[in-house]
């Protein structure tokens, strides 16, 4: 796991998956993601919204899996935009 990542000062990491060559960049997670709310407790029935089979994703406990998010499991979706 360690080839992976660069090493200190480095941006290159000694191991690449196929098709990936450019130098890696650090950067803040929440500068990636254009918008993060906190609906808990507030299903989309309460925010006005109804299930639907595709759309805007709705993340739960249940999505939360050893630290990692799990976007298939017990997925849910909602059938507008709340923000």
């Amino acid at each position: 796991m360690q080839k992976l990542f660069p090493k200190n000062g480095s941006k290159f990491p000694e191991l690449r998956f196929l098709g990936f060559a450019d130098a890696w960049e650090q950067r803040k997670f929440f500068d990636n993601i254009r918008r993060t709310v906190d609906f808990r407790g507030r299903t989309p029935k309460k925010l006005d919204m109804d299930w639907s089979e595709s759309g805007y994703l709705a993340l739960s406990a249940l999505n939360v899996k050893n630290g990692y998010i799990d976007p298939s499991a017990d997925a849910h979706y909602g059938n507008q935009k709340t923000i």
